[in-house]
C-alpha cells in the first residue's frame, strides 16, 4: 500500500477500532473515508501523522467516543475536509484544529462536544461550511468568528429540547450575498447584532427681527416727519374785545297796591376789532 492515494471504505458495516496502522501512509494518502458504518473506539492519535498529504478525513456516521485527538492539528498543510459529525465523541473542541489553515470544511455535529468554541477558530481563513450545531456547548460566541470572510454556511443549534446557551452576535456584514444556510435566527443571534444610536438633533429656534414700519398714508407714501422751524414767523395779532351795550335798559314794570318799582338790565355783545 506505499502508493495508496484513496481509501474509500464507506457505507459497509465494518465494525472494531480503527487501525493504527493507518498513520503509517504518510507519504501518500490524500484521502480517508470511512463513514457510515459501524466502528467504535477512539479515533487513532496516529492519523496525525498524515500531515503531508491528506486532504480529506471522514470518519462520519460510525460509534466512536473519546475526545477529539490534538494530534489533527498537524495535519496543517494539507486538510481541506474534516467530518467527524455523527459519532458519541465527548470533550471539548480542541485550540490545535485553529492550525489547519486549509479547510474549507469543518463538520463535528451530533456529537456530545461540550466546552466553549474555541476562538483559534477564527484562523481558518479558508473555511466555508462550519458545522457545530447538536452538541452541547455554552459559553460565548467568539468574535474571532467574523474574521471567517469566505464562510457559507454556519450552523451551532445545540441539542434539540434543551435551552440554547450560547450568547453573543455575529457581524451582520459576514452573511453577503454568497451565505446560503445558518441557524442563528432559530438560537435568536441575529437580532442582538449592535443598533447604531442616533441622538436626536435640538430644534434651534431663530429670534424674530423686529422692523419698523413707517406710516403710509392712504396714497402709500410716508408720513414725513415735520421739523421744528428754528426761523420766528410774524407775530400773530391778538383779537381786542370790546364790549358794547346792545341796549340802554328794559324797563319791567311791576305794580303792586302799594308801590311801583322800575327794575334796568344792560345786556353786553363782544365786538373784535382785528
Amino acid at each position: 500500500l506505499s502508493n495508496l492515494t484513496q481509501l474509500h471504505l464507506y457505507s459497509n458495516t465494518l465494525t472494531g477500532n480503527i487501525p493504527t496502522q493507518l498513520g503509517n501512509l504518510s507519504t501518500t494518502l490524500q484521502t480517508l473515508n470511512l463513514s457510515t458504518n459501524q466502528l467504535t473506539g477512539s479515533i487513532p492519535t496516529q492519523l496525525g501523522n498524515l500531515s503531508t498529504t491528506l486532504q480529506t478525513l471522514n470518519l462520519s456516521t460510525n460509534q466512536l467516543t473519546g475526545s477529539i485527538p490534538t494530534q489533527l492539528g498537524h495535519l496543517s498543510t494539507t486538510l481541506q475536509t474534516l467530518n467527524l459529525s455523527i459519532n458519541q465523541l465527548t470533550g471539548s473542541i480542541p485550540d490545535t484544529l485553529g492550525n489547519l489553515v486549509t479547510l474549507q470544511t469543518l463538520n463535528l455535529s451530533s456529537n456530545t462536544l461540550t466546552g466553549s468554541i474555541p476562538t483559534a477558530l477564527g484562523n481558518l481563513s479558508n473555511l466555508q461550511w462550519l458545522y457545530l450545531n447538536n452538541n452541547q456547548l455554552t459559553g460565548s460566541i467568539p468574535s474571532e468568528l467574523n474574521r471567517l470572510t469566505r464562510l457559507t454556511q454556519l450552523y451551532l443549534k445545540q441539542k434539540e429540547g434543551q435551552p440554547n446557551q450560547l450568547r453573543g452576535c455575529i457581524d451582520p456584514d459576514l452573511f453577503t450575498h454568497s451565505f446560503e444556510q445558518t441557524d442563528l435566527s432559530d438560537l435568536g443571534l441575529l437580532s442582538c447584532a449592535p443598533t447604531p444610536t442616533i441622538t436626536p438633533t435640538p430644534t434651534i429656534t431663530p429670534t424674530p427681527t423686529i422692523t419698523s414700519t413707517p406710516t403710509i398714508t392712504p396714497t402709500g407714501q410716508p408720513i414725513p416727519t415735520r421739523k421744528p422751524s428754528s426761523t420766528p414767523g410774524p407775530p400773530t395779532a391778538t383779537p381786542t374785545t370790546t364790549y358794547t351795550p346792545l341796549a340802554t335798559s328794559t324797563s319791567i314794570s311791576t305794580s303792586t297796591p302799594t308801590a311801583t318799582s322800575t327794575l334796568s338790565v344792560y345786556i353786553f355783545l363782544p365786538l373784535v376789532r382785528q
